[in-house]
């Protein structure tokens, strides 16, 4: 069976009203239930598209009705039960509500913080420093600038990705308010919720709410606001494979086409009747010293496989390697089920030719569920353990865009009801495949526009410039900034590999034949780098003395950063802003800290 999720109760009961409307046969539904069903139509609407689609279709008169058959609230797999309909060929991509997501992630801030404050985001860039990436972004009259929290070097690849969503968005919507906000990089959120007044005081000090930053995932026991994440918007190439990024994450606006086009050449009636799961070798099979803190659940789904050949095939391989396919290699394994231990690999074209695919959640998150959709096969979605969400995960629904299985040891269970019931299997594909591709580049900047207008609305002051920040205006000015410089092991490769040398980026481009010259070629950088104490790693032995002059650290590596304007005990885990000293967003310059003390009680 496949259930509605207590997650989202309210908006599963309706959606089952909904579906005893229009997933059984005609006049099968009770009258008594039409009127209600249509007015509980009227206030979904972020399921206007499925339900318009639906009724189309499925529509019946409400006279005669039959009795309402037991369970009719229940999404099911069931040879009874006649899937949704396909969105029609020529259905038009509305833009999708994103109000409810905006609206419950910013309530915290409405009703307890007392809006957005100067404090609030001082208290923020605190606590992002234990992040591998972080920065301050004010958007003011139209123009972007960028203070750098942290951005420890061997991130720089991804550095870009970081900003890109705010510059795009603002190319996209140049009437977005004015702002001032904090943005982190970490896989999960950050901003917890406190246990207990004690914890509070630990994490945010005497009087302080939790303060507001956007990260790359949300969750309940957080406040963190959700945003894309670096894969949305990673660096181009522009010399080919052999300069490619490390992780090879093509940028949504070129994978998103091509995935599609690659997820429609796989016909449903070719598809191995298997679900697949590949994934990274710590987090699978004790075999390979897995860390007991991994993923239980990718543990559990690498064992069904071995017990249930004929319905899973795992395939565990580390992903920063390049193994050949297990298609090329003539692997029986791919077709007849079972397990793999880092001998071959699949291509998402070779993913795509199984009839279902497997989305497990791991330590913070996967980024490959919006790949997975564009397969055109089934999604099965374990839900427990998926606490990290993406901004867009709650525009998908179990039971219409995916098949949801409530724990991992649901997976055998449903597989074989979707074996059982191949048309709603394919049914279930194809409009998971129709959603995901109206999620293109226009939607995730539409996202983040609602998202920052909602934002910019709770904030309890006028954005102003921050002394420390860089004005971003083109794509290459972050290129540039990023960029480590010449003389070591990371010597300009960030331009030798991405600099894109075209200004149809820029929020203001250059006027035709206005002559361009360094150091911005018609953006907005100026020799910028971002500061030692931001890019490096303060706890390692290693580093050490890195940020001062003189030492030998400095001269192999903090001689390649830009000058500092914090101070060392800032980066230190757990240090609280010390508010007797000026903003350094006001003066420009490090302000003291209190150091993280694990007994401190609140009184």
């Amino acid at each position: 069976m496949l259930k509605l999720q207590p997650a989202s109760l309210a908006v599963g009961v309706v959606f089952g009203l909904i579906a005893s409307l229009v997933l059984r046969p005609e006049g099968s539904v009770p009258s008594r239930e039409c009127q209600s069903v249509r007015e509980r139509e009227a206030r979904l609407k972020r399921l206007e598209i499925e339900v318009t689609a639906l009724r189309d279709k499925r529509a019946a008169p409400c006279e005669p009705c039959a009795p309402a058959a037991a369970g009719a609230l229940s999404v099911t797999v069931g040879a009874a039960r006649a899937p949704p309909p396909p969105l029609s060929a020529g259905a038009t991509h509305h833009r999708w509500y994103w109000t409810d997501l905006v609206l419950n992630s910013l309530r915290p801030f409405a009703k307890l913080n007392g809006g957005i404050t100067r404090s609030g985001l001082r208290l923020a860039e605190q606590k992002c420093k234990i992040s591998t990436w972080c920065h301050r972004a004010q958007v003011i009259g139209g123009r972007l600038y960028i203070t750098d929290i942290r951005a420890i070097f061997f991130d720089r690849n991804y550095a870009m990705a970081r900003v890109m969503p705010l510059l795009l968005t603002l190319k996209a919507w140049p009437n977005l308010p004015d702002l001032d906000a904090v943005f982190s990089g970490t896989d999960y959120p950050i901003m917890e919720i406190p246990r207990d007044a004690a914890h509070m005081m630990r994490m945010y000090g005497a009087r302080q709410a939790i303060p507001p930053v956007f990260s790359p995932t949300a969750n309940s026991l957080t406040h963190d606001l959700p945003w894309p994440d670096f894969s949305f918007f990673p660096p181009r190439s522009r010399c080919g494979k052999a300069c490619t990024h490390p992780l090879k994450t093509p940028r949504w606006q070129e994978s998103h086409p091509n995935l599609a086009a690659m997820g429609k050449e796989v016909g449903w009636d070719a598809k191995i009747d298997r679900a697949v799961f590949t994934g990274h070798a710590q987090a699978l099979g004790q075999r390979v010293g897995c860390n007991m803190k991994t993923s239980p659940n990718r543990r559990a789904i690498y064992h069904y496989a071995e017990q249930f050949p004929e319905l899973l095939m795992v395939n565990e391989v580390y992903i920063k390697t390049t193994p050949p396919s297990c298609f090329e290699v003539g692997e029986p394994n791919v077709t007849r089920g079972g397990v793999l231990q880092n001998k071959c690999g699949f291509s998402f074209k070779e993913m795509c030719r199984y009839r279902y695919l497997l989305n497990v959640g791991s330590n913070g998150y996967a980024n490959k569920l919006k790949y997975l959709f564009l397969c055109g096969s089934v999604v099965i979605w374990v839900r427990t353990d998926s606490l990290n969400y993406e901004f867009f995960e709650k525009q998908f629904l179990p039971g219409v865009h995916y098949a949801a299985a409530d724990t991992v040891d649901d997976v055998p269970d449903v597989i074989r009801e979707l074996q059982r019931d191949p048309e709603y299997a394919r049914s279930l594909a194809q409009r998971g495949f129709e959603r995901m591709l109206q999620m293109d580049t226009a939607e995730v900047t539409h996202y983040c526009y609602e998202m920052l207008k909602g934002y910019a609305a709770l904030q309890r002051f006028t954005p102003k410039r921050d002394p420390r920040s860089i004005e971003i205006n083109c794509e290459d000015d972050l290129i540039r900034h990023y960029d480590r410089g010449r003389g070591d092991t990371y010597a300009g490769v960030l331009q030798e590999r991405y600099l894109t040398q075209d200004n149809s980026t820029c929020l203001r481009p250059p006027s035709a034949g206005a002559p361009l010259g360094p150091p911005g070629w018609g953006g907005a950088f100026n020799g910028t780098k971002p500061p030692c104490l931001a890019s490096h790693d303060l706890a390692a032995k290693e580093e050490v003395g890195v940020c001062d002059k003189g030492t030998p650290q400095h001269a192999r590596s903090g001689r390649y950063d830009g000058p500092d304007w914090d101070v060392p005990e800032a980066y230190k885990g757990g240090a609280l802003p010390d508010w007797t000293d000026r903003d350094p967003a006001d003066s420009g310059k490090g302000a003291r800290v209190n150091p993280y003390n694990p007994n401190v009680q609140c009184s």
